[in-house]
């Protein structure tokens, strides 16, 4: 048993490796390996955020690059001692709060919705109504069902594209800022 178990990873790694070094040259030609020091808690799902992307877990990595920026903006108002913004509930109501404290731009709270909606279809699973939605109204769960995997379709592949960009390139950046 263990021999077939082994035969398969083996093969499943052959079958992903082109894909994991083209992920992991796009991440060391948008990141490096130098970037600031990030908050202990913010840096462990940023390096989950990577691990998610390198590894094809294509709707994780969306999901963990919103994360990792709502703790970012969390642990910015636990610092600062600022419980109820760093309690409050939302990433749309964080992006506002650090747009109000001049924490960020507005074009920077641009790329973080940007980044909040494309994690929306993902994570709001509601039949056919809000900015999650497909535009034939079916959620992301309804499309698997009905069609199968979209990962497969040009649409997931940009939406990651952009993800993938915003959490590159504005995460280090707002980190050397605090």
């Amino acid at each position: 048993m263990d021999t077939r178990i082994e035969a398969l990873i083996k093969e499943a790694d052959r079958k992903s490796f082109a894909g994991r070094l083209n992920r992991l040259r796009f991440l060391l030609d948008n990141l490096g390996e130098n970037y600031p020091p990030f908050p202990r808690i913010v840096f462990e799902y940023f390096e989950e955020t990577k691990l998610c992307f390198y590894e094809g877990a294509f709707v994780a990595t969306i999901i963990m690059a919103s994360a990792t920026f709502e703790e970012l903006f969390r642990q910015i108002y636990r610092d600062a001692n600022e419980m109820e913004k760093a309690e409050t509930k939302g990433m749309a109501n964080l992006v506002e709060y650090a747009v109000e404290d001049g924490l960020i731009s507005l074009e920077e709270a641009e790329k973080l919705t940007e980044l909040r909606k494309l994690r929306n279809k993902f994570t709001h699973i509601n039949i056919g109504f809000g900015e999650g939605s497909f535009k034939n109204k079916q959620t992301f769960l309804d499309h698997m069902l009905l069609w199968g995997d979209p990962r497969k379709e040009s649409l997931l592949v940009e939406d990651l594209s952009r993800s993938a960009i915003i959490i590159l390139k504005l995460l280090p950046e707002l980190c050397s800022r605090f």
